[in-house]
């Protein structure tokens, strides 16, 4: 008989409200904040924490709320420098409290993971500063501490030269062979090194660069290639 159809227009503009009020608060700054994931061992005592508070009685119930916190209070790792993506098509390095991915738009679902996981606001690389073609991303001066070549074919030994006197890290999709002398006391990583290890977070040490591959925390797996074990290494 048509008889809810003003009762339903009634429900459905409230609905607009509500989501015209979601999207206001969610415009308001500060409004999403950004944490970085905490280690795996503080969910399962977060979950006994809360366990233990919903089942105890009396006042030591409440021994367990710093466990059922320990998601939000338990200490992070300190960020990595630099991260590069798998197989070496794309990459990122921290500024501030800012990831600056060198190829906007490139495999973007695993750079917005890791940069959530780490805490981190992603933010795509200025135009002006950079020397870019379709096979790499060169910066000039010190702007970022890693160059990116991300053509399947190898570069030559006068545009690796070139990677190398721009950053302190390389990345090279391709396999490589020889080195330029001008590649000396810079970290080179080629697809070997990326086919047995996958992506890989970087650390600037005093001593060069510490390095974890996806290969290190997943483990050797059937469908996964073995992890190489001199991959976690300073170097």
């Amino acid at each position: 008989l048509g008889l809810g159809g003003p009762f339903l227009w009634v429900a459905g503009r409230a609905i607009d409200v509500m989501l015209a009020i979601g999207k206001f608060v969610s415009d308001l700054p500060g409004a999403v904040q950004t944490v970085a994931s905490a280690p795996d061992v503080a969910l399962p005592i977060a979950f006994l924490g809360v366990l233990f508070l919903c089942l105890w009685q009396g006042k030591g119930r409440w021994l367990g709320l710093p466990f059922a916190a320990a998601v939000l209070i338990w200490p992070r790792a300190p960020v990595p420098d630099v991260w590069i993506g798998d197989g070496g098509t794309t990459a990122a390095y921290v500024q501030d409290q800012d990831a600056i991915i060198l190829r906007p738009g490139v495999r973007t679902f695993a750079s917005d993971v890791w940069s959530r996981r780490r805490g981190l606001r992603s933010l795509p690389r200025e135009t002006i500063g950079w020397t870019c073609d379709r096979f790499s991303c060169v910066p000039d001066g010190d702007r970022s501490p890693i160059a990116l070549w991300w053509g399947r074919r190898a570069p030559t030994q006068d545009q690796l030269s070139t990677l190398c006197s721009r950053a302190q890290i390389v990345s090279v999709r391709a396999i490589i062979t020889t080195l330029p002398s001008s590649c000396s006391g810079r970290l080179v990583l080629d697809g070997t090194d990326h086919a047995q290890g996958g992506a890989v977070e970087l650390w600037k040490t005093e001593t060069g660069w510490r390095a974890i591959w996806t290969s290190d925390v997943r483990g050797t797996r059937p469908w996964s290639k073995a992890s190489p074990g001199s991959m976690n290494q300073t170097q």
